[in-house]
């Protein structure tokens, strides 16, 4: 098991344990949130979508709102890979396969795994290298995921807790999901 420590200060005297695998913090980890939320992206009119709708969204205003079911399937597929991008005089696309496999993914009440290796990720219809994986993580969770959990009880209690100067110790087998984690709490007690 994973540990990462979060203390507004340095001279924490009080210490508590937050082991994600326990059925009190567990609600919290990505992959066990099941409520359903939307976002919103820019129309993008283009020849397969002269409308600028993907499939799955609805037109509100001069933006397009697609629902999820599933924050894990909202990463997935978010994600790009080899067999959903064209080659055209060197430059490469998405193609619709893309948009059809997130409606698929999105859609989902079930967590779901795309096939192929990462080419990039696509937010808001901009595309961002594999290597920008880092920048999109914190996106996903500073954006979408802490939306997801603000209002949760166990999160509200970690919330107070740090408020009070415990100093928190996560435990997870995710390194990257603790360090986000607790980037999402100590932007919640500064």
């Amino acid at each position: 098991m994973l540990k990462v420590e979060v203390s507004r200060n340095s001279v924490s005297t009080l210490k508590s344990d937050v082991d994600f695998n326990d059925s009190e913090w567990s609600c919290l980890l990505p992959e066990n949130l099941n409520n359903k939320f939307q976002i919103e992206e820019l129309l993008r009119p283009c020849k397969s979508y002269p409308e600028g709708l993907y499939p799955l969204s609805k037109k509100l205003n001069d933006k397009q709102v697609s629902r999820i079911n599933r924050f894990d399937n909202y990463i997935e597929f978010s994600r790009i890979v080899d067999s959903e991008i064209v080659n055209v005089s060197g430059q490469l696309f998405l193609t619709t396969k893309f948009y059809d496999n997130r409606k698929e993914g999105w859609s989902s009440k079930e967590i779901k795994k795309k096939v192929g290796d990462t080419i990039g990720y696509c937010i808001n219809g901009d595309v961002y290298c594999a290597e920008d994986k880092q920048c999109v993580y914190k996106v996903f969770y500073i954006n979408v995921y802490k939306l997801l959990i603000a209002k949760k009880e166990p999160f509200k209690e970690l919330i107070s807790m740090l408020k009070r100067d415990i100093e928190l110790t996560l435990i997870s087998d995710d390194i990257d999901f603790l360090k986000y984690f607790k980037d999402i709490l100590l932007s919640c007690v500064a």
